[in-house]
């Protein structure tokens, strides 16, 4: 099954530094992204969201997370950990590691356009 998903990255409940980015991607799965996401906790025995990148501004995780799931060494590692410095790479560590629960799991992140469409004083004080 295909189905386009608005990953939101960062401070998704807004009580803190109130900053996210969402990222766009079409994800071809047999399981929908959420299931497989608890699938793999199960099957690689850790919590990629609750244990990594989680706390304001702790934005490392092991290298040898890294390299399982990417598949490849992140030239930037230093002292055994990565930083992860995009939403993209977030994504993409999110993604393999739901990859563990349906290993045929393809994406992709297609291109999109955008439409200004007004409303600027929506959001006046």
């Amino acid at each position: 099954m295909k189905k386009v998903y608005e990953l939101v990255v960062g401070d998704w409940s807004f009580d803190g530094h109130n900053r996210i980015d969402k990222v766009i991607v079409e994800v071809k799965s047999e399981l929908p992204l959420e299931e497989a996401y608890d699938k793999a906790v199960k099957i690689l025995g850790f919590d990629l969201i609750k244990e990594y990148c989680y706390e304001y501004e702790d934005r490392t995780i092991p290298e040898h997370i890294w390299n399982s799931l990417i598949g490849e060494e992140n030239p930037d590692s230093e002292d055994g950990k990565v930083n992860v410095w995009e939403s993209k790479e977030w994504s993409e560590l999110y993604l393999n590691f739901c990859k563990a629960a349906d290993p045929t799991m393809t994406w992709k992140y297609p291109k999109m356009s955008q439409v200004t469409i007004g409303g600027y004083g929506l959001f006046s004080n």
